[in-house]
């Protein structure tokens, strides 16, 4: 009879441990930003008040990911099913929704309390309560949907189907999608100005491309084009200044661009293979995932403030802060 307790108290701590891991989390996390990694199963926090680099070891790499609230991030990886919380008071990661689908890309409305997901096995959209973590409904868009903007006016979600070259208009309130259109081949990155949908991408076989478009989303027409550099594949904007940041990673360049004339103000040189751009009132922040580096450019002059070595493939970032 001892020997079954000692193997039941076994099997339960076995399930403890198997259903959650706690990683180290800064103290300070307003001044810090977390950053996931492709080529390495780490995440990292940048503590900005003093550059330094804190990482933690995960069994998995982490590909999309968004905060919620204050204190929670919900992640998803493409090495593990479901999603997972990670509480930035303890370093606790929990699984919350356990199921067989792929989670491309994530994206949150604080508005509605939404989490938008991307799932290009069943080339479906689909959204999830953020408090109860309960999926609500799915929706059919294009082939191969990941990236994803909302627009909180029109209750419209603009989807980009890279497989397909479109972009799916779906109707958030009555769960469809209303509109179809197509768009540069290979897609990749994309930004809403409020009005108009820019889309960037690698372009057609044999031909890279150096274009950024914008489309309509209530037609579908392709409005305008800025020349910008090889393979724009990532946008950020914000109500700070009256640009975009467009990061190239064909060139290793940031590209900022007026918003209102659409001419091309400056670029800059970052760290090799840039991929994803974030921000805050004071600075703009990329990653580089062969560079394996931060770059930080400050806004009041575009110019590269600090480069932070980082582990090997830095990918998506969270602001540890509000955007203020």
């Amino acid at each position: 009879m001892k020997n079954y307790y000692v193997i039941l108290v076994a099997f339960l701590l076995c399930l403890v441990a198997c259903s959650s891991e706690k990683i180290v989390v800064p103290t300070d996390m307003d001044k810090s930003i977390i950053i996931s990694h492709i080529k390495d199963s780490v995440i990292s926090f940048v503590d900005l008040n003093n550059n330094t680099v804190s990482t933690s070891e995960l069994d998995y790499q982490i590909t999309a990911m968004q905060k919620i609230d204050e204190n929670t991030i919900i992640f998803s990886s493409q090495n593990e099913d479901g999603l997972f919380n990670l509480n930035l008071l303890n370093g606790k990661i929990d699984k919350v929704v356990k199921t067989s689908m792929e989670f491309n890309n994530l994206l949150y409305n604080e508005a509605e309390n939404l989490l938008f997901f991307s799932d290009s096995e069943t080339d479906q959209i689909g959204y999830m309560d953020g408090t109860s973590n309960k999926i609500q409904t799915r929706v059919s868009v294009g082939d191969g949907p990941t990236s994803m903007v909302y627009n909180s006016n029109k209750h419209q979600l603009y989807v980009m189907n890279t497989e397909a070259a479109s972009i799916s208009v779906v109707d958030v309130n009555n769960n469809e999608e209303v509109l179809q259109f197509p768009i540069v081949e290979r897609p990749n990155g994309i930004f809403y100005d409020g009005e108009n949908v820019w889309i960037g991408g690698h372009g057609a076989y044999g031909s890279l491309n150096d274009q950024v478009y914008i489309y309509d989303p209530e037609t579908g027409e392709q409005i305008d084009r800025i020349e910008v550099g090889l393979m724009p594949v990532g946008f950020y904007g914000d109500q700070y200044d009256q640009y975009v940041y467009v990061v190239c990673h064909g060139e290793n360049m940031v590209y900022q661009v007026d918003i209102q004339t659409r001419a091309v103000i400056q670029a800059m040189e970052v760290a090799a293979n840039p991929y994803h751009i974030t921000g805050n009132r004071q600075n703009i922040y990329v990653t580089s995932i062969d560079g394996n580096a931060l770059s930080v450019i400050d806004r009041s002059n575009f110019q590269l403030s600090e480069q932070l070595q980082l582990a090997e493939g830095p990918y998506m970032m969270i602001l540890g802060e509000e955007h203020d």
